[in-house]
C-alpha cells in the first residue's frame, strides 16, 4: 500500500511538473515567434508595435472588479450617491402587462428612499393597464426594493404622469388633462 502512495505521489509530481514546462513553452514560444515576426523591424517600429500589443491586453482587461461574492460592493467603491427626481423612465421591477409605466420618481419620503411609478393598472375586469395607478416602493440603503402597493386613481381617471414632486407630494395628470396631486405619507390622494 505505502508502494501505491508513493507512486501516486510521484506521478502527481511528474504529471505537475510537465505541466508547467507545458506552460512555460508556449510562453517563451509566443515571445519567441513575437520577437522573430518584430526582428527585421527598425527599434522604433518594434516598440510601437509593443505598446500596441499592451493596449490591446489592457483594452481587453475587465474594467472593473469583480463584487465579492456576498454581492456587496466593496468598502473601496462606494454605491453611486441617489439622486432625487422624476425620470422619464418607461419600465420598472415588474412586466408591463401588470402595470404601464409613464415615468417614475424617486427620493426621500421621510428617513426612506422611495421609487414611484406612475401610469396605469388593470382594471378589475383585467385586460390591459387603464385605471391610473401609482405603484409604490421603498428601497434600502444595500438596494434592495420592498413593493408598498399600487395605489389607484378615482374610477375614470386614465394613465397618469408625474409633472412635480414637492416634499412630500406628487402632483399628478391624467391623459385626459385631470390634475391629482398624491401624499407619500398618508399615501392617500388629495
Amino acid at each position: 500500500m505505502k508502494k501505491w502512495a508513493l507512486t501516486a505521489a510521484r506521478r502527481k509530481v511528474v504529471w505537475l511538473v510537465a505541466a508547467g514546462l507545458t506552460v512555460l513553452s508556449i510562453g517563451v514560444g509566443t515571445a519567441l515567434a513575437r520577437s522573430a515576426a518584430t526582428s527585421g523591424w527598425p527599434p522604433a517600429k518594434a516598440q510601437i508595435e509593443e505598446q500596441q500589443q499592451q493596449a490591446l491586453a489592457l483594452a481587453q482587461a475587465h474594467p472593473q472588479p469583480k463584487r465579492a461574492s456576498s454581492g456587496l460592493i466593496p468598502a473601496s467603491q462606494a454605491p453611486p450617491r441617489r439622486q432625487a427626481g422624476i425620470l422619464a423612465m418607461r419600465q420598472g421591477p415588474f412586466l408591463p402587462t401588470t402595470f404601464l409605466v409613464r415615468n417614475f420618481w424617486q427620493g426621500p419620503v421621510g428617513s426612506d428612499w422611495f421609487l414611484v411609478y406612475a401610469g396605469a393598472a388593470p382594471g378589475s375586469t383585467g385586460g390591459s393597464p387603464t385605471v391610473g395607478a401609482l405603484r409604490l416602493y421603498r428601497e434600502t440603503a444595500d438596494l434592495q426594493l420592498t413593493e408598498i402597493g399600487i395605489f389607484a386613481a378615482s374610477p375614470g381617471v386614465g394613465p397618469l404622469t408625474i409633472t412635480k414632486a414637492s416634499a412630500d407630494v406628487l402632483v399628478l395628470r391624467s391623459d385626459s388633462g385631470t390634475i391629482l396631486s398624491f401624499n407619500l405619507q398618508t399615501r392617500q390622494y388629495q
